[in-house]
């Protein structure tokens, strides 16, 4: 069956998907190479305790008639405006409920990598700030910590690709740093004095090498003739 592209993955399958231990896929969020989500399932707070909300006019506007607000994939329900509330540190805007998958900073899953099940956080968001004025809606439980199980912290699906674009253009630039280098170092060799490496077929290149490489008793590791294309700046 052809499924939809899955939009994300808890822990466990996000490693799978990345092909790593679940270790690596903590690692890169404790660090920052990643980021991490938490499911929250129409999440509300003990003894009916207010969430405070920090947000742009932009996003206070969004709310709607049912004071809720609700983003690509999270909701944010009961929103009231208070001024005065004895329990709470400040004036602003503040929710009952919040719902769907947020944002949570790196350093929260740190103890994750030691052997934990279950991270404290203090605050959520909709998204990574990125800067550029453009900033999300945070989630604060003010004096309080959420626990959060680390079966509910999930990875989304772009982030994933993202990471496997970066990986490739490293790549990319690894390899063409090697075709320029590879070349000239085969140009050293005293029987490629009369051999034009560059308008050489790679074929013939390469088994000059390995010809040269036998008869001083050096043992090539083997490769495939594409890779030798690759490093030798062919198309």
């Amino acid at each position: 069956m052809n499924l939809p592209a899955r939009k994300y993955y808890p822990i466990t399958e996000a490693a799978k998907r990345m092909q790593c231990q679940e270790s690596d896929v903590l690692h890169l969020i404790a660090i920052g190479e990643l980021d991490a989500y938490v499911f929250m399932n129409n999440f509300k707070l003990d003894d009916g305790k207010l969430m405070h909300l920090n947000m742009t006019e932009e996003l206070v506007r969004r709310i709607d008639c049912f004071s809720s607000i609700t983003g690509e994939q999270w909701s944010v329900y009961d929103i009231k405006k208070i001024n005065n509330y004895d329990a709470i540190i400040s004036s602003g805007y503040y929710a009952g409920t919040i719902d769907g998958l947020f944002y949570v900073d790196g350093l929260y899953l740190s103890p994750l990598e030691f052997g934990d099940d279950e991270i404290f956080v203090q605050q959520l968001s909709s998204e990574r700030d990125l800067g550029g004025g453009d900033y999300p809606l945070d989630i604060n439980f003010l004096r309080g910590e959420v626990t959060i199980e680390k079966r509910k912290i999930c990875i989304l699906e772009k982030d994933i690709s993202s990471m496997s674009r970066r990986e490739a253009t490293e790549s990319n630039k690894t390899i063409a740093k090697k075709a320029e280098i590879i070349p000239q170092l085969i140009k050293l060799i005293p029987e490629f004095n009369d051999v034009d490496v560059d308008e050489t077929p790679a074929e013939k290149v390469v088994a000059l090498v390995e010809s040269i490489a036998a008869s001083r008793g050096v043992e090539m590791p083997q490769m495939h003739i594409q890779t030798w294309r690759r490093y030798l700046g062919r198309k």
